[in-house]
């Protein structure tokens, strides 16, 4: 019932960012010194859950088997895949925040936090327990609009570059979808988190292009 919130959780995680990143460069700080000390900030407020996401659904690659790809996204060991995977992700998503504007962190946050609801409602649950599976399908329609309308209002503050972002979040979010539906069978907890990072790494890759 609380999945409409989500892009307004987004908004506190990147507001706390943003307020880093701001803090870090009026003290003259460099804007890549500025840009690690506004990510690890945002990392911390969410505990790494979606990077740990990233890391677990990265490391299903390394086999074909369905099961055992279940099976290693419950290992609380990081392999070789999570490690490019989260080496990647970070050193892009850091690259990007080096070239914004403080305000431009809140945005993505937002935006990749949206996609959530809407993957809970369609995607059907790849476990037969776990938190995936206790969401999966009880979305109600008005807050799925609701979600919907927050990141829509939120792309549209930023003009033309933050529809690019949101339209640029919507389809690597189909991305993720269609991979974790092929691989998995429907989405865990760990696709969500991958879906997350991911999406909010696209966006600040738009929002770094075009602001």
């Amino acid at each position: 019932k609380a999945a409409w919130a989500f892009p307004l959780v987004g908004a506190v995680i990147g507001l706390i960012g943003a307020l880093a990143l701001w803090i870090s460069s009026s003290v003259g700080l460099s804007p890549l010194i500025s840009a690690g000390l506004a990510l690890a900030v945002m990392a911390g407020v969410t505990g790494g859950l979606h990077e740990d996401g990233l890391a677990d659904f990265a490391d299903s690659f390394g086999t074909a088997d369905r099961a055992r790809k279940l099976e290693i996204m419950r290992d609380s060991r990081i392999g070789s895949y999570g490690v490019i995977a989260l080496i990647l992700m970070i050193g892009l998503r850091w690259a990007a925040l080096a070239e914004l504007p403080a305000t431009a962190v809140i945005l993505p946050a937002v935006l990749s936090r949206a996609v959530v609801p809407f993957a809970l409602h369609l995607m059907p649950p790849a476990r037969a327990d776990g938190l995936g599976r206790a969401a999966a399908g009880k979305v109600p329609l008005p807050h799925l609009i609701l979600a919907c309308a927050i990141a829509g209002l939120a792309a549209v503050l930023f003009g033309s570059a933050g529809i690019a972002a949101l339209l640029t979040v919507a389809l690597v979010a189909l991305g993720v979808a269609r991979i974790a539906t092929r691989m998995l069978g429907g989405q865990t907890g760990d696709v969500l988190g991958t879906m997350v990072i991911c999406s909010e790494t696209a966006a600040l890759i738009v929002l770094s292009s075009c602001l």
